[in-house]
């Protein structure tokens, strides 16, 4: 996604060597494009009301009875690199930009969706990490108020500037070798602070309708549901799948103010640099879903927070690949609906990881 948005050159060899390496193959393909941060956004928002069932239709066969269709969920991802957003908006999203136009099952939706370069979970932190470390280029060791007393960790500079979202505040002596070292302190009203300020919202003054960098985004509406990123910071912090931003807000304060060792006992599954991040996290979540995306403390309650549905893992791959069957013949949809959900979801599973290896594949060729 990085690539596709900050190096659209680099993006067209990719998908180029890919094409052949497919093309090669004793299969018949398609068209081939990059998916756009629009479109992803789109299939984040139809796998999340597909596993929910937002799709099925409310009536009966009385053919005088018109079919009543759900009112749909919002879609919130958290990822390493960007952070998603997409719902169907009350206000015409056409006023401001295109909007994503989705035809599921007889049905036309009209999407707000928009991804925020950089604003992921490790593009974030990387950001945060810059700014302390230019804060005071001159020192060797650094206090990030973010990371738990006790754990210290040496990066190199190019672990701070190897990152297109960073690349471009490389200091003049920049030598990729060199190292420094932070060490966490853990005072969670500082790193509230910081991670504030790797937020634009001063672009957004005296602007009707915008979230922050000066983008435009509608009025949020409805329930939501919040995967990857996002569950993964309230499964550290134990709780339940909707809770309120008080809760949320208290049990962060606890966790940021614990300490290395405690961490490491109390989570002993996770891995140490998700462990040390996710007081960080918790504030990226805090300040995105508050002051970006405009979730009052009521609004907060609709969203429920979830890696699954129904055993399912919500992610935008089964989005993407409902919209491409959506569009075949009617009697390939008559077969598709004879058989079990569970059985149709393996079987997108299964063509999805396929491509998936055939485009890790190539990029280790590249390297």
């Amino acid at each position: 996604g990085i690539v596709r948005y900050h190096d659209k050159a680099a993006a067209q060899t990719i998908l180029a060597e890919i094409q052949h390496l497919i093309k090669s193959l004793p299969f018949s393909f398609g068209n081939f494009h990059i998916l756009s941060a629009q479109e992803l956004g789109s299939f984040n928002w139809i796998t999340a009301n597909y596993l929910d069932g937002r799709f099925i239709q409310q009536g009966n066969n009385h053919p005088r009875v018109p079919f009543i269709f759900q009112r749909t969920l919002g879609a919130l991802h958290l990822g390493g690199v960007s952070a998603h957003i997409a719902f169907t908006p009350k206000r015409n999203v056409k006023k401001f930009g295109t909007p994503a136009t989705v035809k599921l099952y007889g049905k036309n939706y009209k999407i707000y969706a928009y991804s925020f370069h950089c604003y992921g979970r490790y593009e974030a932190e990387r950001r945060y990490l810059v700014n302390l470390y230019q804060a005071s280029e001159a020192k060797t060791t650094y206090e990030s108020p973010c990371w738990p007393s006790g754990y210290n960790k040496t990066v190199s500079m190019d672990d701070l500037f190897g990152s297109l979202c960073t690349a471009s505040k490389r200091p003049a002596n920049y030598k990729p070798d060199d190292e420094i070292t932070f060490k966490g302190t853990g005072n969670p009203a500082k790193c509230q602070e910081l991670v504030y300020l790797l937020f634009d919202f001063e672009a957004c003054a005296g602007k009707s309708y915008c979230s922050f960098d000066g983008i435009y985004m509608p009025k949020i509406r409805g329930k939501f549901m919040a995967f990857s990123g996002f569950y993964h910071i309230s499964r550290a912090l134990r709780l339940p799948t909707s809770f309120s931003v008080t809760s949320f807000s208290e049990t962060l304060l606890s966790f940021c103010t614990k300490g290395w060792a405690e961490l490491k006992f109390i989570l002993p599954d996770d891995k140490d640099c998700d462990i040390r991040q996710y007081c960080f996290d918790g504030f990226l979540m805090h300040t995105l879903l508050i002051h970006g995306y405009k979730f009052s403390p009521i609004r907060w309650k609709k969203i429920s927070f979830m890696e699954t549905v129904n055993g399912i893992h919500v992610k935008w791959s089964l989005g993407y690949m409902l919209s491409i069957t959506n569009t075949i013949p009617q009697e390939i949809e008559e077969i598709r609906s004879k058989i079990s959900t569970t059985t149709f979801q393996i079987v997108l599973s299964v063509f999805v990881g396929t491509g998936i290896i055939s485009i890790l594949v190539i990029c280790k060729l590249m390297l």
